[in-house]
């Protein structure tokens, strides 16, 4: 729990500002501009198609236009889209955790140990005792410290891990908001179309894992509720 409540902050994205002047926002402009030139150059394609007969058959006419269509709204919109998603991601990421918290403790505390760190601790107290005696006493002071140091760098170095890629989540986000117009634009066409659901991937398992990073974190906290209250 402590450490949950040290990493929330790096899990919870910083909301992507609205304001014009706003770097993301400037950068995603600048994305979209490029991306209509390139949508309207492939619009009059198609009418040329359609007029002259040349180039795209009447059933590639057909199949294009939904697409064009449909990339026309996404790529003016995706700002806002890739705005509301963060903050759904937050939402959602803040509510499973209370919820799923909410149940663990009302479990835990039916039964006879306390939730606190404290209550687990002195209630396990005298089998740890012992366990850490008979390591001391077969290996001597020595040989205990020396089978804790290993444990100790290597959950260290999985901490300094794990926040540097929940860090770098962030950045990703800020990165994939500012080319989310060239990504919709990719999905004109059918040889382009992989860039689109590349980056599309990309962006929902950043969005989705503060979501499923509380329900899995939840989840657990809800199954040692339901052990601790059963527990006699």
């Amino acid at each position: 729990d402590t450490i949950y409540d040290l990493i929330e902050d790096f899990l919870i994205l910083e909301p992507i500002s609205m304001d014009e002047k706003s770097p993301v926002f400037q950068v995603w402009v600048y994305a979209r501009n490029i991306t209509n030139i390139i949508f309207i150059i492939f619009l009059m394609a198609v009418i040329y198609s359609q007029v002259t007969g040349f180039g795209l058959s009447n059933y590639g006419i057909k199949r294009a236009l939904p697409r064009l269509i449909i990339a026309a709204i996404l790529i003016n919109l995706s700002y806002l889209i890739c705005v509301l998603a963060v903050d759904f991601s937050n939402l959602v990421g803040r509510s499973l955790h209370g919820f799923l918290s909410s149940v663990a403790t009302t479990a835990a505390s039916s039964g006879q140990f306390g939730t606190s760190f404290y209550d687990i601790f002195t209630t396990i107290a005298a089998g740890g005792v012992i366990g850490t005696l008979v390591v001391g006493l077969s290996g001597g002071p020595l040989g205990l410290l020396l089978a804790i140091i290993p444990v100790i760098l290597g959950g260290i170095i999985s901490v300094l891990i794990g926040l540097f890629t929940i860090s770098l989540r962030q950045a990703v986000i800020i990165l994939l908001v500012s080319v989310a117009p060239l990504a919709f634009g990719a999905y004109l066409l059918p040889n382009t179309e992989r860039w689109f659901k590349k980056w599309t991937n990309l962006f929902f398992q950043m969005i989705f894992f503060y979501p499923m990073f509380s329900l899995l974190f939840g989840a657990s906290k809800v199954a040692s509720g339901i052990f601790m209250g059963s527990a006699n």
